[in-house]
């Protein structure tokens, strides 16, 4: 939690919900809130016009890439980089998120900023999405001028990286190594 600045609401408008801030240096400029229990919406993302940039014009944990490494994963889902940053940032990889399945140009212009300091960076969208491939050459168009770019998918047992396990972590990213 102190890791990712990570909080639980309790009470109001985003009760039940996990809160995960979108940090830009110090400054937090926004924020979801990812529901714990059912729920008919499983992320809730503070208003645009309550946010000082939307969720979806940055990347979650975006101030990881500020030092860069060996491998930069850019994943759906705020819990998929979370899982993928905490089991990997030793190995010299780190996460991020895009906040859904598709990209902005935001956040493509901040991917090719951070993709300097990086030997790699590796797109890791979640298995079994039916528009996959669709979504997967998009990205490829849009992302086609940082360099050092690249596809892989968590192994097919796992929907996202959010949903594996520790060691099944460990040896995806030690694989990518």
């Amino acid at each position: 939690c102190r890791d990712y600045g990570l909080l639980a609401a309790v009470s109001g408008e985003y009760k039940g919900r996990v809160i995960l801030p979108y940090t830009v240096g110090r400054n937090v400029v926004s924020w979801t809130g990812r529901a714990i229990g059912e729920s008919s919406l499983r992320y809730f993302d503070l208003s645009k016009e309550a946010s000082i940039v939307s969720p979806k014009n940055t990347l979650y944990n975006f101030n990881c890439t500020r030092r860069g490494g060996k491998v930069l994963l850019v994943c759906e889902g705020p819990f998929d980089a979370i899982k993928l940053d905490f089991y990997s940032k030793k190995h010299g990889i780190r996460s991020v998120a895009l906040s859904t399945n598709s990209i902005t140009d935001e956040q493509t212009y901040l991917l090719e900023e951070v993709s300097v300091n990086f030997e790699r960076v590796l797109m890791v969208m979640d298995n079994g999405n039916s528009v996959g491939v669709i979504d997967s050459m998009k990205l490829k168009e849009k992302l086609a001028q940082i360099h050092n770019i690249g596809f892989t998918n968590v192994p097919i047992q796992f929907k996202d990286g959010g949903e594996m396990p520790p060691k099944a972590v460990d040896n995806f990213v030690r694989g990518l190594l």
